[in-house]
């Protein structure tokens, strides 16, 4: 039959084109507005921010070399009066809050025939002017950096940033100033030093992202704004480049350090961000770096955008779409109609004539056949159903039942999952929280249907009854076998594996009644398999004395509790997936999951586990009917 006169081809044809059009149309127009505005608006923010901190330094600045400056012209006619020098430093670092500290150091033999000699203002910790005169062999600072090149060159000079030991015993970079006489001969060298902290609590208190930063660097490169606690001083920032052993981020600060202006993108890993940088006019370099992932987290309106066109597009499908089906859609009204008829006895019902040879006219002949044959089995359908539903409507509340009493409300550290291999299942789990102490349980009752179910609820409850009450999970489990053993007619037992976990300390104290053992995988180190000592099933003596054992967890250990569902699930050729393979899952999947609780609050994380876990076995069974309930519990030791 040709496919000019397929219904299903023409409509699906016309769908197809509208809808592929519209989105074509919508994705575009997302991509190219969306890339351009985002891209666009954040290198422009940078820059402001760029231009904005660098005018507060370049501020700061020249305001230390216009008074440092101004201070050594001053002092070329006081240099022999001892006391007009000490007042000038001392009221120097006094007027200005930028300064923690002035000098004026002498050349050798240029006072008074002494062969060094300085004076020394400095504001101590609690913001007091002192005063020191500094020159020794503990101190000489004629071989210091910040005088021998302003004596040098006979210009002023910004140093590079040093800790400054004997002086103010801090972080700092100076701006020295030669003092000299008609004859350019250097006489003296004043300074003003500012702190680092002070640069860097400005520097570092910039983020116009979650993860941006900045970098004040000196001539040479080194960072400026270091301080004493985080280790960067010493430190340039080609050094850091290179121990990145990344070509792109080497030439971005290599294009910083050579005092260029302009930005950069680089890609560090999985991350990629944008620098802009400019120099400073005392040879100083300051930069901005902005990750992508925050920029593009500016996407609400390219959001609202997406959402509007695509809200557009459906309403214009809709009406396009709804016109052609409901055209090419009529005999199927007319037929679902004679349809209801039929379902409620008219079996006569004629059915309406299709004049096209399509799926149409097949439809309506299959409409005729079945009109003919339904009349023959309704009576024997009626009582098959009426047994069905009977036994399906039993079976549904007991299982209804049975999932109703497990626990849902998942904490962060924890998540399970259980699926009966019948309507109604054996297998258990339940977790409660009290005290800052989580207790867990998962068990697997002998046998399968209402019966197993019935034990599992009997041992649920004696759980959640017992646990809290003070007493060690070996007597925990002791009066639930009991509890279990008195009930127990049939000669049913029960493997479970209780425990607590201290949230606090991480100390797990548990008890292994015949249940296969816990999987540990710590933080660091390879996953096991918990030994424990061999209790009893519960149920089968109601006088065994069962004991408890205690480990103690490392933030970020995860537990995995598991039934002989999953160790035992096999394929259709009977083969069984055993422990080596739960144990390999758990080094090369379930070992990868972040080890941190969600800051949400919910128990996304543990949640993946279990799946990734029941994945895994469905996986491997190959879509064979499971043979056994399965039941996943896992459980994450970590920081709140």
């Amino acid at each position: 039959m040709g496919s000019n006169k397929s219904f299903s081809a023409r409509l699906s044809l016309n769908i197809l084109l509208m809808v592929s059009l519209i989105f074509i149309v919508a994705l575009i127009f997302v991509a190219i507005s969306s890339s351009k505005i985002i891209i666009d608006e954040s290198t422009k923010s940078a820059q402001l921010t760029l231009d904005v901190v660098s005018a507060e330094i370049e501020k700061d600045i020249t305001e230390v070399e216009i008074s440092t400056s101004a201070g050594a012209q001053i002092m070329m006619a006081y240099l022999n009066n001892d006391m007009v020098c000490d007042f000038m430093v001392q009221s120097f670092v006094n007027k200005s809050d930028l300064l923690t500290a002035s000098m004026i150091a002498f050349v050798e033999g240029v006072h008074r025939g002494d062969t060094w000699y300085s004076t020394y203002a400095y504001r101590d910790s609690l913001g007091a002017i002192k005063m020191k005169k500094l020159g020794s062999e503990d101190y000489d600072y004629r071989y210091m950096e910040w005088f021998q090149i302003p004596y040098m060159l006979k210009q002023p000079y910004w140093s590079e940033p040093y800790y400054d030991e004997g002086g103010c015993n801090q972080y700092i970079a100076t701006f020295a100033c030669p003092i000299m006489d008609k004859d350019s001969n250097v006489l003296a060298v004043m300074t003003a030093d500012i702190p680092l902290l002070h640069i860097a609590s400005r520097v570092n208190s910039i983020h116009p992202y979650e993860h941006s930063y900045m970098n004040l660097v000196s001539y040479n490169g080194s960072y400026i704004n270091a301080n004493d606690s985080n280790g960067l001083v010493g430190q340039t920032l080609m050094a850091m480049a290179y121990e990145s052993q990344n070509e792109a981020i080497i030439e971005s600060c290599q294009r910083i350090v050579n005092g260029e202006s302009g930005l950069s993108k680089v890609l560090q890993g999985s991350v990629a961000s944008l620098s802009v940088f400019k120099p400073l006019h005392n040879g100083w370099k300051l930069s901005l770096v902005c990750e992508y992932r925050d920029i593009m987290a500016r996407t609400t309106q390219m959001h609202i955008m997406l959402a509007l066109v695509c809200l557009f597009g459906l309403l214009v499908m809709f009406i396009i779409c709804y016109s052609i089906v409901r055209r090419l859609t009529r005999p199927i009204t007319e037929l679902s109609e004679a349809a209801i008829s039929i379902a409620k006895g008219n079996f006569a019902t004629i059915l309406p004539e299709i004049r096209t040879e399509d799926e149409m006219l097949r439809l309506r002949d299959s409409f005729a056949f079945m009109q003919t044959s339904l009349g023959h089995y309704i009576s024997e359908l009626k009582s098959t159903t009426a047994a069905n539903e009977r036994m399906e409507g039993e079976l549904n509340v007991a299982r209804n039942i049975q999932m109703g009493m497990l626990a849902t409300n998942f904490p962060p550290q924890l998540s399970a999952f259980l699926q009966p291999a019948k309507e109604v299942g054996g297998d258990l789990y339940d977790f409660l929280i009290k005290d800052n102490t989580l207790y867990f349980a998962v068990g697997d009752v002998s046998g399968k249907g209402v019966p197993a179910a019935l034990m599992m609820a009997i041992t649920r409850s004696a759980f959640r009854f017992f646990s809290g009450l003070g007493f060690t999970m070996g007597q925990v489990m002791g009066r639930i076998n009991k509890a279990v053993a008195e009930a127990n007619e049939t000669g049913m037992f029960v493997t479970c594996i209780s425990g607590r976990i201290d949230l606090e300390t991480g100390v797990m104290k548990y008890c292994n009644a015949g249940h296969n053992p816990i999987i540990v995988m710590p933080p660091s180190g390879e996953p096991y398999f918990l030994k424990a000592k061999p209790n009893l099933a519960i149920g089968l003596f109601d006088s065994f004395v069962y004991e408890d054992e205690e480990l103690t967890l490392e933030p970020g250990t995860r537990l995995l509790i598991y039934t002989n569902g999953i160790s035992e699930a096999e394929t259709r050729a009977k083969e069984l997936f055993g422990d080596d393979r739960l144990l390999a899952w758990a080094k090369e999947k379930g070992a990868v999951v972040p080890r941190q609780l969600d800051p949400d609050g919910s128990n996304k994380v543990e949640r993946q586990v279990v799946d990734s876990l029941l994945e895994t076995v469905r996986k491997f069974v190959e879509g064979n009917e499971p043979n056994d309930d399965i039941t996943i519990m896992s459980i994450l030791f970590g920081q709140k």
